[in-house]
């Protein structure tokens, strides 16, 4: 991209240089690099070994996941998450819920609530968030809004947005 904004190039040519890099560049989470090298070894029932690693490294941090992967693998999984910076030096991010529940999980105890966001609203995803974040703080005040949602249609009637936010999800999640 240096090269490329070097050479004077702009606009949609950026665009489609960084769309081709990231077609090859085949990026992937930890997790992903840890079951890769699970899978190359000779270590048996792959399966198994993969699923107890996810289940130790759920919600630890980078430094946690490599010392667990470390133990299980028997070697330094090769993972660079500063390689994929965009050319401001953005980190990329994997979102959706599962992001969205780690990061509530781990702000939880400096707040007073927590939220996500949706481009759509989505009753699944909003249970799956609740249960998410209630599984580990289950006093947690959470919010699940649709913001892009609400406010590029016609539907401006706030006072469901509130109830959905405030009322509704507050018994999301709830067995």
């Amino acid at each position: 991209m240096l090269e490329a904004t070097t050479a004077g190039k702009v606009g949609q040519e950026l665009e489609a240089i960084e769309d081709s890099w990231l077609a090859s560049a085949k990026l992937k989470l930890f997790t992903d690099a840890v079951a890769e090298i699970i899978n190359a070894s000779s270590l048996p029932n792959k399966s198994l070994v993969i699923s107890r690693f996810l289940e130790e490294a759920k919600g630890k941090s980078n430094g946690e996941a490599r010392a667990i992967a470390k133990r299980i693998t028997g070697t330094d999984v090769y993972w660079s998450w500063d390689a994929p910076r965009t050319r401001e030096g953005y980190y990329r991010l994997q979102g959706g819920c599962g992001c969205a529940i780690n990061r509530a999980i781990h702000y939880a105890p400096y707040a007073d609530a927590v939220w996500m966001e949706s481009k759509l609203p989505d009753f699944s995803q909003a249970e799956e968030f609740a249960k998410g974040v209630r599984g580990v703080w289950p006093d947690m005040k959470y919010v699940y809004v649709s913001f892009t949602y609400y406010f590029s249609s016609l539907c401006y009637n706030t006072s469901y947005i509130w109830q959905v936010d405030i009322t509704y999800t507050d018994q999301i999640g709830k067995d």
